[in-house]
């Protein structure tokens, strides 16, 4: 019983390194979106298949050096929530890290 305990915090230590903060969902960002607005475009991410949109990704520039040399898709952890103020398929990054 003991180490089955024991087993079972030392998995929850070690899946807790691969995933930064509270970036739980693991999710692609499949390119850029400019549906919005052509000079400045958002994002199209998928989360467990289901495919949304995103206007901003918070530390993109850490997350990725050049818009111009990124190859897609790039895998990703997040928290994100629906937006409240657009359509359906609009969300907001809460939190977002690489895989």
């Amino acid at each position: 019983m003991k180490k089955s305990i024991l087993f079972f915090f030392l998995f929850l230590g070690l899946n807790s390194f691969n995933r930064a903060g509270n970036c739980w969902s693991e999710g692609k960002i499949l390119g850029s979106d400019a549906t919005r607005c052509g000079c400045c475009s958002g994002w199209i991410i998928e989360v467990d298949g289901k495919t949304y949109l995103a206007d901003s990704i918070p530390n993109r520039k850490e997350l990725f050096k050049s818009i111009n040399t990124v190859k897609y898709p790039i895998l990703i952890y997040l928290d994100y929530e629906k937006s409240a103020k657009d359509c359906a398929n609009r969300i907001v990054i809460k939190c977002i890290s690489a895989r």
